[in-house]
């Protein structure tokens, strides 16, 4: 009796460049891959025949300029296909928008999506000798099957008296993880609308990438699931928050041509402390604020011709700017420039 298991994994975002404010990022991402291959050999000693890998888009980050690095990250995707079972990936932004030189297209014989095919916007040709990563519109294991809905490709149809199961790297966000996020980030969500999610009616199970800070796993009215992945690879420093390190690696399991079930395997990524440059992360966020509070008065309108009471207007609610305002009307330093060229005279005395 065959016995065959697909692990779900998320946008990786692997990348051969270290992101602003960041320690390491490639070591980021080399402990993911490896939880990703210690769990599969796990799967494999438990008896399973084929341990499978669906990724549901934006693998690479961008294209590479390296060759060790690409090789080195490229190597992962070889190996899984050659050990442990065979590799499938969703079709996501980061594929089509930012396709030259990115190893993805290197792993790739054939596009074998007809969803695909019908895009005219952006310019890729995959250029692999061998079928290393596989794109699909359709996947089948016996009575369960898998459903790519790659970027801008239209939602695949459920299939009636079939477990179905939607891998997806798509805007679709309900109310209920919308309001979830945006109590963990505030404003820096960047999701344009939720979704009423009809587009996921009629499947049983739901994997969605592509949202860096979407998380959860959450039931539909019909009793769908809807499971929510984030993104492993954080690539802006805004998305490492030590609330948010949990993520998870579905593994849906089919034996003897049966669906058996879905296990929930948790991976915690690295800290604000273990991964970030916090200095420079400050530095560069008051740089922000810096330049946030000049656009804004740049863009200011004047309510009159005194440009006093304008400044006034402006710096109403900043207590420090007024003083510092009432200062240099009344002194040629205001207050703290008072305060900072007494303390340096008598430093140098």
């Amino acid at each position: 009796m065959d016995r065959i298991c697909w692990l779900v994994v998320s946008d990786l975002h692997l990348y051969y460049k270290n992101f602003a404010n960041r320690k390491n990022y490639a070591e980021e991402l080399s402990s993911v891959k490896m939880y990703c291959w210690s769990l599969a050999e796990k799967y494999k000693q438990a008896g399973w025949d084929s341990v499978n890998l669906l990724l549901l888009g934006d693998v690479f980050h961008r294209g590479y300029q390296s060759t060790f690095s690409a090789v080195n990250d490229s190597a992962f995707f070889f190996n899984w296909s050659y050990r442990l079972g065979k590799v499938y990936s969703v079709i996501g932004n980061h594929e089509l928008h930012y396709w030259s030189e990115n190893p993805f297209f290197a792993l790739v014989d054939e596009i074998k999506s007809e969803k695909l095919k019908h895009l005219r916007a952006d310019v890729w040709t995959p250029v692999g000798t061998l079928p290393i990563i596989n794109v699909v519109d359709r996947l089948e294991c016996g009575d369960v099957v898998f459903h790519f809905n790659h970027w801008g490709t239209p939602i695949n149809t459920p299939e009636p008296g079939k477990v179905n199961v939607g891998l997806f790297h798509q805007e679709i966000v309900g109310r209920q993880v919308l309001s979830a996020a945006e109590m963990l980030f505030g404003n820096g969500v960047f999701v344009k609308q939720c979704s009423t999610l009809e587009e996921t009616r009629g499947y049983q199970y739901c994997f969605f990438g592509h949202l860096h800070k979407m998380y959860g796993i959450y039931r539909t009215e019909e009793g769908g699931l809807l499971c929510y992945l984030a993104s492993f690879g954080r690539t802006n420093s805004g998305e490492v928050n030590d609330k948010f390190l949990e993520r998870r690696i579905p593994v849906v399991k089919v034996e003897g041509g049966r669906f058996v079930g879905i296990d929930d395997n948790q991976f915690f990524l690295g800290g604000r402390e273990e991964v970030l440059d916090i200095r420079a992360a400050e530095k560069a966020a008051e740089k922000y604020e810096i330049q946030k509070e000049q656009k804004l008065a740049r863009q200011s309108v004047v309510a009159g011709d005194d440009p006093v009471t304008n400044m006034r207007e402006y710096f109403a609610e900043n207590r420090f700017a007024t003083l510092i305002l009432d200062g240099l009307l009344e002194e040629e330093t205001d207050p703290f420039g008072t305060a900072l060229r007494d303390r340096f005279h008598i430093l140098i005395r």
